[in-house]
């Protein structure tokens, strides 16, 4: 199928999130853990809250509290889902898991203030390949006790096959972490909408 976008995205007339400015908007960024794995111990944003034009910095105490998360079921077994908060709470997961959220009057503002957000970290072990995660010895999430977060088929065997010879073989793959995510997010606003005030 031939494409028919090309043209107007290679001559500068694409339009984009970042293309979006609106009278009195914030930008916001993220403080994301630099471990696999930490116990969160502490946030103090003092430093990050008296630079000029930073004007709040959430934690998960703040933020996570008033979002409704929608929660996704893995098909093929009745497991409870996992709570996913938009900042972690007590724990760090993953490199990346965002702890704090820095609200700023420009990008390049909001980015100078997050570097001042002093995240006290207690780094723990890590889930970090396959056969670690079965053993359970160190579990990502409470609610799977063995790391298992869902599974697939378990049907009977089809003894309308049984005349023909079935081969089984055992084998081990591996693949690329994976993260099913938008490459191009959307964008909306509310002309209602304003950020609290403290």
């Amino acid at each position: 199928m031939q494409r028919v976008e090309d043209s107007r995205l290679l001559t500068g007339h694409g339009s984009f999130v970042d293309d979006i400015s609106r009278p009195g908007m914030l930008h916001a960024c993220f403080v994301r853990s630099p471990f696999a794995r930490a116990r969160i111990n502490s946030i103090d944003a003092s430093a990050a809250l008296a630079l000029p034009g930073v004007h709040a910095v959430f934690t998960a105490a703040d933020l996570n509290p008033d979002v409704r998360e929608a929660w996704h079921a893995v098909a093929g077994k009745d497991i409870p889902d996992t709570p996913r908060p938009p900042l972690a709470q007590g724990e760090a997961k993953f490199v990346g898991d965002p702890v704090a959220l820095v609200v700023a009057e420009n990008r390049y503002l909001a980015e100078d203030a997050l570097e001042l957000v002093d995240v006290d970290y207690e780094p723990l072990p890590a889930v970090v390949d396959f056969r670690r995660a079965q053993s359970a010895d160190v579990l990502v999430h409470d609610s799977y006790p063995n790391n298992v977060a869902g599974g697939m088929g378990g049907r009977r065997p089809m003894k309308a096959f049984s005349p023909l010879r079935l081969t089984s073989w055992k084998s081990t793959y591996t693949s690329r972490s994976t993260c099913p995510c938008r490459s191009r997010p959307a964008a909306w606003w509310s002309s209602g909408w304003r950020l609290p005030e403290n």
